[in-house]
């Protein structure tokens, strides 16, 4: 009875692990968390049920699979087959989560700029340039894998709309003018004093 009584006190106690979206976007620790976050989507996205490999280096490879039809489906290019391995792996949402994500980042980061000096302007340009890198990856990645996909340039909370998927080579474009816009504004060095973009010093006198 001590057991559960404590237990059920433990429960009642709002954590103070967990940041609400009401008291988000004030500090760095925020924008570090947020982009630990999409990364850790974009790899949950391409490691379940081994997409990345699947679908990228199986995928129409120069392999044979001897005893797995839903292998050799997807190494024939068949990703219409009703195989379950298929039908789980063809599941856009956790792409989709990775591009909402991002979007949010984009949209909401700036915040943090009015709120904590140790966030200048300077790295939030670096982060809003990866934020748009990760998209454009992943839209390369969905228009090579199933063609025609949505487009989506904002986020979204809760449910994810239905919208009218755009043409695999609308969706490359964007996915191309998305990295090329900022290529130019990333590290290409992190940690170098010669990188032109982030110089150690920069980074080491962000820490002092």
């Amino acid at each position: 009875m001590f057991g559960t009584s404590s237990c059920e006190k433990f429960l009642d106690v709002e954590s103070n692990h967990i940041v609400n979206e009401e008291n988000k976007w004030k500090d760095i620790n925020d924008i570090r968390g947020s982009l630990l976050g999409v990364y850790g989507l974009l790899r949950t996205a391409l490691a379940e049920n081994n997409a990345h490999w699947l679908y990228g280096e199986l995928r129409n490879g120069d392999f044979t699979a001897l005893n797995r039809r839903d292998l050799q489906d997807i190494v024939d290019g068949r990703l219409n087959s009703s195989a379950k391995l298929i039908q789980e792996g063809s599941d856009w949402r956790r792409f989709y989560a990775v591009i909402n994500a991002a979007n949010l980042f984009i949209e909401r980061s700036y915040e943090v700029l009015e709120h904590d000096k140790q966030y200048t302007a300077a790295l939030h340009e670096i982060d809003v340039a990866q934020m748009r890198v990760v998209k454009g990856f992943v839209y390369y990645l969905l228009a090579r894998t199933w063609g025609d996909v949505p487009i989506w340039d904002k986020s979204y909370e809760g449910a994810f709309p239905k919208i009218k998927a755009s043409s695999v080579d609308q969706v490359l474009t964007y996915a191309e003018n998305e990295i090329n816009a900022v290529k130019d504004k990333l590290p290409f060095f992190y940690g170098s004093f010669n990188d032109p973009v982030l110089p150690e010093i920069f980074i080491w006198a962000l820490l002092l």
